[in-house]
C-alpha cells in the first residue's frame, strides 16, 4: 500500500489531492476426489471370467467389457410383511455383504446351486485438481478538496484444472486398478481473464451528488465444450450504473435516482443445460444420470454388438466393441468417452507458472450448453 498525501502543500500541488494505492495476490489450490462403489458379485464364478467387469453398465467400464447381461448385480426384494392382507407388518431388513448361495436355471435346463460372495465393486474414480491465482490493485484518488473522488480497479485471475486419470479395474472386474488412481498426465486446462472497474462520485455542492461506475467481470471456469465438442469460452459480464443524489433540509431527507445495466456473456446456466445433459444421459454411458441403462441408446447398443458376435462365434475386445457401437450409434468412437484430450502443455508448478509455460492449453471436458 502507498499513499500519496498533496492536499497539505501550500503550492498547487494541493489541488492534485490524495492518491491511495494497494496491492493485493491470491494463490488457492483445493483437490476434489470422489469414488464409489455397487454391492456386486466378487467372486469368480465360470460365467464371469477374467477381463470382464462386474457392474450394471452393459458398455465397456474401466477397460473391461460387460459380461454379457446384468449378472453381476442384484436386484433385491425387500419384504414388508406377510401374504395376509395388504398392511405392512414390519420393516424391511438390510442386508451384510458376505457369502450367500445361489440358485440360477430353468426348468428345462435344470437349477444349479453355488455360493457366491456379495462385496464391494469400484465403478467411479473421479476428481478434479484446481490452482487459482489472482492478483490486483486499486487506485483511489481525492482531488479539489474531496469533491471529486475516482476509484479505479485492476484484477487478473487464473485458473488451472485437471481431473482424474481415467478409471481402469484389474482383471477381476471390481478392483480398482492402482496405476489409474492419479490425476491425468500433462495437459491442464486454463482460464484467465482481466476485470477492471471505474467509478467518480462528484460533489459540485454540499447536498448534490452525481455518481457514475463502469466495469467489465470474468469468471474463470474449467474449461469445457459445448455438445458439438467445441470449447466454450468463460462466462463475462459488463456493467453501468450512473446515479444522482440529494441531500435536502439538513440531512433530513434523501433523495437517490440510479439507472442500473447489467449484461452477462456466456452464461453456463439455464434450462437448456438441463435439457441437453438429459438428452445426453438417454444416449451415452458415460453421462450418466438417472436413465436404466435397459434403455440407454450405447448400453443398447453394446448388447446387440455383444449378441451379433456371440451368434458368429465372435469374442470382442473393448476396443471393437466400441467401435462397433459407434457404427449402430452414427457418431465418432470418441463420442462414447468423456472428452479429455488437448494440446499437451506443462502444467503449472505448485508455487508458480514458469516463465516459458506454454500458453492457451487446455483440457477439454464436456459442457452441455453454450
Amino acid at each position: 500500500m502507498y499513499k500519496l498525501e498533496l492536499r497539505e502543500e501550500n503550492s498547487r500541488w494541493r489541488w492534485a489531492g490524495m492518491h491511495l494505492i494497494s496491492g493485493y495476490a491470491e494463490y488457492k489450490h483445493y483437490e476434489d476426489l470422489t469414488r464409489r462403489y455397487s454391492h456386486a458379485i466378487v467372486s469368480a464364478p465360470a460365467w464371469l471370467p477374467p477381463g470382464v467387469h462386474h457392474l450394471q453398465a452393459t458398455g465397456t467400464v474401466g477397460g473391461l467389457r460387460p459380461p454379457g447381461g446384468q449378472v453381476a448385480q442384484g436386484h433385491y426384494n425387500f419384504y414388508l410383511g406377510d401374504n395376509s392382507g395388504y398392511d405392512v407388518d414390519y420393516a424391511p431388513a438390510s442386508y451384510a455383504l458376505g457369502t450367500y448361495p445361489m440358485v440360477y436355471g430353468n426348468p428345462s435346463t435344470g437349477f444349479a446351486r453355488e455360493s457366491l460372495e456379495i462385496g464391494l465393486a469400484t465403478n467411479a474414480n473421479a476428481g478434479t485438481f484446481t490452482v487459482l491465482k489472482s492478483r490486483g490493485a486499486v487506485l483511489q484518488s481525492n482531488f479539489l478538496k474531496n469533491r471529486v473522488i475516482t476509484t479505479f480497479g485492476w484484477r487478473h485471475d487464473e485458473r488451472f484444472s485437471k481431473s482424474r486419470a481415467p478409471m481402469l479395474l484389474l482383471n477381476d472386474g471390481f478392483t480398482l486398478d492402482p496405476a489409474s488412481d492419479r490425476w491425468a498426465d500433462g495437459d491442464w486446462g486454463e482460464g484467465k481473464g482481466m476485470t477492471k472497474t471505474a467509478g467518480v462520485v462528484v460533489k459540485p455542492l454540499g447536498w448534490l451528488r452525481l455518481y457514475s461506475n463502469t466495469s467489465d467481470s470474468f469468471r474463470p471456469a474449467n474449461p469445457a465444450q459445448d455438445v458439438y465438442r467445441n470449447m466454450v469460452t468463460n462466462p463475462s459480464g459488463e456493467g453501468r450504473d450512473y446515479g444522482i443524489m440529494l441531500n435536502l433540509f439538513s440531512g433530513k431527507l434523501f433523495f437517490r435516482l440510479n439507472d442500473y445495466r447489467m449484461e452477462q456473456n456466456n452464461d453456463r446456466n439455464g434450462t437448456i443445460v438441463t435439457i441437453l445433459a438429459r438428452a445426453l444421459g438417454i444416449d451415452f454411458a458415460w453421462r450418466g444420470g438417472a436413465v436404466s441403462p435397459a434403455y440407454r441408446l450405447q448400453d443398447r447398443a453394446a448388447e446387440w454388438a455383444l449378441d451379433e458376435a456371440s451368434r458368429r462365434g465372435q469374442a470382442l475386445t473393448a476396443a471393437h466393441l466400441d467401435q462397433r457401437v459407434s457404427q449402430i450409434m452414427q457418431v465418432p468412437v470418441e463420442y462414447l468417452t468423456e472428452p479429455a484430450t488437448g494440446p499437451r502443455c506443462r502444467p503449472p508448478s505448485i508455487r508458480g507458472s514458469p516463465k516459458a509455460w506454454k500458453r492457451n492449453c487446455i483440457t477439454t471436458r464436456l459442457h452441455s450448453g453454450r
